[in-house]
């Protein structure tokens, strides 16, 4: 038995909306063993082509390749339908999602933001595309090959970091680099309490970062980490405890791993649904607001777009624009 586990993010880059960095749990016979080869079956590393039946796979892969900004149907119904095998149902709402992959959520996270407050943005209706039937369809398939195939999704963790929380913990961490990487290991971490045997953690690299030994020192093990290797294309290392025998990689491109593939587009499914709530609230404000993803330039033209509207209601640019 070991296990694996791949994490990755969406909203790295932009201005407003949430950071989210998401890490899935798997166990399976060895780290060696290629889930997309064991999941074929059922599993594509991209949406299917127009002559495709839907519905006969589900496409993982690099969140960019599911989901291009028209249609978010193949990349939520990939989502959904493996979130509903470790939470035990389809989300039907932003809070439910929410729920599902952010352990521990109070409603403290959701009264203490001003287009979260109040529970109408909290009750966003899912899914936004695809039909519920289509999913419990999918769930069905990639459940009996994984079964087939002894393998096992066993949890989903996510860090949804919103501008205020990232603000402070730019100052506290320095960069935003050191703030990914640091929610990165807490979500390591969590995943990795329940672990024994072997270990196989896969991270996209961050950023041109190629060191990161002291980092995994500092949040996953008090034992000797091992460097194994830092290059431009990958950086390993490896720690023994307490009848966990670990190894972290980041790696260049780290989405042709199953593993790291699905939580790069769990990080930006939740952050799509975020993207709706934060317009819908905007929109309920001020008629005729053309809605933004988030992202630096359109970002400054919605702020600007805004700026009356943020005024009359007495809300602060900190609260939602986030420094770097």
């Amino acid at each position: 038995m070991a296990f694996k586990i791949g994490t990755d993010e969406a909203g790295y880059g932009p201005n407003l909306g949430p950071l989210v960095v998401t890490g899935t749990l798997w166990k399976t016979n060895s780290c060696d063993d290629d889930l997309y080869q064991l999941l074929a079956p059922c599993v594509a590393p991209q949406p299917p082509g127009r002559k495709k039946r839907d519905g006969q796979s589900i496409a993982i892969a690099d969140s960019k390749v599911v989901y291009r900004g028209k249609s978010i149907k193949h990349l939520e119904k990939s989502v959904l339908a493996t979130l509903s095998l470790v939470s035990g149902t389809v989300p039907r709402t932003l809070r439910a999602l929410t729920q599902a992959v952010k352990r521990d959520v109070s409603d403290d996270f959701f009264e203490e933001v001003f287009w979260l407050a109040g529970g109408i943005n909290q009750e966003i209706k899912l899914p936004l595309e695809c039909s519920v039937d289509d999913v419990a369809t999918a769930a069905d398939r990639f459940l009996t090959q994984c079964e087939a195939s002894n393998v096992s999704l066993l949890a989903m963790d996510a860090e949804i970091v919103l501008p205020e929380d990232f603000n402070d913990s730019i100052v506290s961490h320095g960069n935003k680099a050191n703030v990914l990487s640091g929610r990165t290991m807490e979500v390591v971490q969590r995943l990795c309490s329940g672990c024994d045997g072997a270990v196989l953690v896969d991270c996209d690299k961050h950023g041109g970062r190629s060191r990161y030994r002291d980092m995994i020192e500092g949040y996953l093990t008090n034992s000797a980490v091992e460097t194994e290797k830092e290059t431009a294309e990958q950086s390993a290392y490896h720690w023994s405890e307490e009848g966990m025998d670990a190894q972290i990689r980041f790696t260049a491109r780290g989405e042709g791993q199953l593993a790291v593939a699905l939580a790069s587009m769990v990080s930006k499914y939740v952050r799509e649904v975020y993207m709706k709530a934060w317009n819908g609230y905007w929109a309920g404000h001020q008629d005729g607001l053309k809605p933004t993803k988030g992202y630096p330039e359109d970002a400054k033209r919605f702020r600007i777009d805004i700026q009356q509207t943020q005024k009359r209601l007495g809300i602060r640019p900190e609260q939602f624009w986030r420094c770097r």
